[in-house]
C-alpha cells in the first residue's frame, strides 16, 4: 500500500509540473522601422557668369579726329595710341583708317 500512495503521490507531482496551461505571451513588438534622410536637394547649376562686352577694339577714323580726340575717347595717351598703330606723325590720320584702341592681346 505504501507503493501505491507513492505512487499516485509522484503521479500528483509530475501532473503538478507539467502544467498544460499555455500562457499566453504578447509577441515583441516589431523593431522601428529605419526611415532614412531624405538625400540632400540637388543645387540648381551656377548661371553662367556674366561676360562684360568689351568695347571694340579698333575705331574707324572719320573727318576732323585728332590723335588726342580719339585717344581720349578711349581712356588711353596718345603716345600708347600712335605706339599701337605705328604711327610716325600723328598728323596724318587719314578718313576710314582703322586704329587699334588698345594694345594687342
Amino acid at each position: 500500500m505504501t507503493r501505491l500512495i507513492m505512487l499516485v503521490a509522484s503521479l500528483a507531482l509530475v501532473a503538478a509540473c507539467d502544467d498544460k496551461t499555455e500562457t499566453k505571451t504578447q509577441p515583441a513588438p516589431p523593431p522601428p522601422a529605419i526611415t532614412q534622410a531624405p538625400p540632400p536637394p540637388t543645387p540648381e547649376p551656377a548661371p553662367p557668369p556674366v561676360v562684360e562686352e568689351k568695347a571694340p577694339a579698333t575705331y574707324v577714323v572719320v573727318r576732323g579726329d585728332t590723335l588726342y580726340a580719339i585717344a581720349r575717347a578711349h581712356n588711353v595717351t596718345p603716345g600708347d595710341l600712335a605706339a599701337w598703330n605705328n604711327l610716325e606723325n600723328a598728323d596724318m590720320l587719314r578718313v576710314g583708317q582703322e586704329l587699334a584702341v588698345a594694345p594687342a592681346e
